[in-house]
């Protein structure tokens, strides 16, 4: 009469018929332990003798784990002129099965448009977009792992096409006021339209005023030598050009180096200058104001924000502002472009809504602000200080606002 019995705590997953032998094993994962070894010892009870025996059990791969997508956005946002073969976005899947069970594959449907990497999830463009009449489509990504059968998962990304800004958003021609002692002007940096970060571009000043100013490839416009007697408390007006391979864009400042006397900014009476579509637009954020406190700057060059549709109109939703005020230097907020949809508030920077919102009619909205300083509201500092200083416009925040 013999009897069986399993020995020591790896045997967890499995029992033995304790009269016949017969090993019996629960529920186990390959992925959390591959193989186990068991000691069965057996006795006998009619010689008062036991053995034991060790049995070494692999577990064979089995596709029990289905992919699983990770941080893959809703959400793309794709220009309809965007280059053949570009990546817009990425679809990674993980599996735990090891092995060619964890090995995944990507597909795309539907893929007349776009395509993906089978290995790397990278989604890119197989084709113009420019013929999609729609302003929407969807996108299905299934990746697939390398078990038979194979285990599939999918998810669904939704592209929004939108074309490039035909006609750039220039700020209103300004004036500003600098002392002698001053060396940059202003900062002008432009942005490409068409959504290319790494667009070059190319300033130009027009006219430097016998070397009086530059400007340099980073858009940093500068007094670099001394003014004559003759250049003082005289206005001059720089017509300045950003260029890129799109494109051209121009804008107007008149500057006056000042000598003592007060001079106020104010936005210029001349109209902006016409530009060539698909070219670079005055994008702000770094604009100076000279003061005797030094340069005042904004902190963020650009804002997103995303606001619910079909809200109230008046509803608040991002603030914009500039380190001006943290200096007690009274501001003006105001739109480069007037808007149907929004509204800024002038001394908050408070952006509203000026009716309710439909995402189907426009999902993505650009803003451009102006800020400028506030010579009708002047705190009782600014009143004390040394005017002949002056103090120039800091252009344009932008803000991306996108409707849910």
């Amino acid at each position: 009469d013999v009897t069986f019995a399993l020995v020591g705590s790896d045997s967890s997953p499995f029992v033995i018929n304790e009269s016949t032998g017969e090993l019996a094993m629960f529920r186990v994962d390959r992925e959390e332990k591959k193989e186990y070894d068991l000691l069965v010892k057996a006795f006998d009870h009619s010689s008062n003798e036991e053995t034991t025996a060790v049995i070494h059990v692999d577990i064979v791969h089995v596709n029990d784990n289905s992919p699983i997508f990770e941080s893959v956005p809703s959400i793309i946002g794709v220009r309809r002129d965007i280059s053949v073969g570009s990546v817009i976005g990425k679809a990674l899947a993980v599996d735990k099965d090891d092995g060619e069970n964890g090995v995944i594959t990507y597909s795309i449907q539907p893929s007349k448009y776009f395509g993906i990497d089978h290995k790397t999830a990278f989604i890119i463009v197989r084709s113009s977009l420019l013929p999609i009449p729609e302003d929407q489509l969807t996108i299905t990504v299934v990746a697939s792992d390398g078990g038979r059968p194979a285990m599939k998962a999918e998810t669904e990304i939704e592209l929004l096409l939108f074309s490039s800004i035909k006609s750039p958003t220039l700020p209103r021609p300004s004036t500003i006021a600098i002392p002698k002692s001053s060396t940059i002007v202003s900062n002008l940096l432009a942005a490409p339209n068409v959504g290319d970060d790494q667009q070059s571009v190319t300033y130009t000043l027009e006219d430097d005023v016998s070397g009086l100013f530059s400007i340099d490839r980073s858009g940093v416009l500068s007094m670099i030598r001394a003014p004559k007697q003759s250049e003082v408390n005289v206005q001059h007006n720089l017509k300045i050009t950003a260029t890129n391979s799109f494109g051209s864009d121009s804008t107007e400042i008149g500057v006056t180096v000042v000598d003592g006397s007060t001079t106020s900014s104010s936005p210029s009476s001349r109209s902006p200058s016409s530009s060539t579509s698909s070219s670079p637009s005055w994008e702000g954020g770094v604009s100076t104001v000279n003061t005797m406190e030094g340069v005042c700057m904004f902190p963020v060059r650009e804002y997103r924000a995303e606001i619910k549709e079909n809200l109230s109109a008046g509803t608040p939703f991002i603030k914009v502002s500039s380190d001006c005020e943290t200096k007690e230097l009274p501001v003006k907020y105001s739109l480069a472009v007037k808007s149907d949809d929004f509204s800024v508030e002038p001394s908050s920077g408070e952006i509203r809504t000026l009716r309710p919102l439909d995402r189907e009619d426009k999902a993505i909205h650009l803003l451009v602000v102006n800020v400028t300083k506030d010579v009708n509201r002047r705190s009782e500092r600014e009143t004390n200080m040394d005017e002949s200083l002056g103090g120039g416009p800091s252009f344009l925040y932008l803000s991306n606002i996108l409707t849910e």
